[in-house]
């Protein structure tokens, strides 16, 4: 990170500010042990995901035994429902996933403490930025050349649709179309880059199908925080592409929030010839 800048999750009039280690409760710093502040910032910094039990422990404690593990956990959720003044039985924040983990359940936004500054941006302090997020080629596999189209296409339908979210600040086709055969691991290509996100993907095909696999990787740790598999016929070409990134999209929403845009076949039209890209969908 810059110096300088350090990453605050904000959520429902809260501040997590993850280098002071401090709770804010609209601008009143809110009492919380080390502890039990590591395991809400994990949960914010993955809403809507499930965060098993196993994962906290090991984030935490590491490989290290631990006698009490279940008991601590136990506690420290309970610290945080209490600085966050929520009743577990009416859950606005944390839901409890019995025997497996807990759940965010609130939209998180990431913010700065201090100045950031990019290509042609600057966001001030408490100001937020948008996601950094590539989609890179999708790898082709077993495909013959139309079914390469497809991948093109998707690729290229994909960071269009993303572009248009504010929220999000998505690397160009050009720049990431020579990771296409790239051996580099995601983290250095994400380095490269200059992105938080990789979406990367594959095209299989066989007979009259084709099948689109998806992941959504966090380049700081090589997490996979999403994936997807769709398959269809391959019959009408626009039609099946729409039909995927739709999907994709949908699906993904939660990580691109906080308004993905809706495709339809005219406004997708309308971006593939604002951004010169319709002739790959031909």
């Amino acid at each position: 990170m810059t110096d300088g800048v350090v990453e605050v999750l904000q959520f429902d009039g809260f501040e997590l500010d993850l280098s002071t280690g401090e709770l804010r409760g609209r601008g009143t710093r809110v009492s919380l042990q080390p502890q039990p502040f590591k395991i809400l910032a994990l949960l914010a910094r993955r809403p809507g995901q499930t965060l098993t039990r196993e994962e906290i422990r090991l984030e935490l404690w590491g490989n290290e035994t631990f006698v009490d593990f279940e008991g601590s956990l136990n506690f420290c959720i309970r610290q945080i429902r209490k600085a966050l003044d929520e009743d577990a039985r009416r859950p606005r924040y944390i839901e409890t996933l019995h025997r497996r983990g807990y759940r965010f359940l609130v939209p998180v936004r990431r913010a700065l403490s201090g100045a950031f500054v990019s290509p042609g941006t600057i966001y001030s302090a408490g100001e937020s930025r948008p996601m950094t997020v590539a989609v890179l080629p999708l790898s082709e596999l077993n495909c013959p050349s139309q079914a390469r189209s497809v991948g093109e296409g998707l690729t290229e339908l994909l960071i269009t649709y993303l572009s248009t979210n504010r929220s999000v600040r998505v690397a160009s086709g050009t720049s990431t179309r020579k990771y296409r055969y790239s051996e580099k691991s995601l983290s250095k290509i994400g380095r490269e880059l200059g992105v938080e996100r990789v979406l990367e993907g594959a095209v299989l095909h066989s007979g009259n199908r084709v099948r689109i696999t998806a992941r959504l990787i966090d380049t700081s740790t090589d997490r996979n925080e999403w994936a997807g598999c769709y398959e269809s016929e391959m019959q009408d070409w626009l039609k099946l592409q729409d039909h995927l990134v739709s999907s994709i999209i949908r699906d993904t929403a939660f990580y691109f929030a906080p308004h993905p845009p809706e495709i339809t076949p005219d406004s997708r039209d309308r971006l593939l010839m604002k951004t010169g890209r319709s002739q790959l969908m031909a």
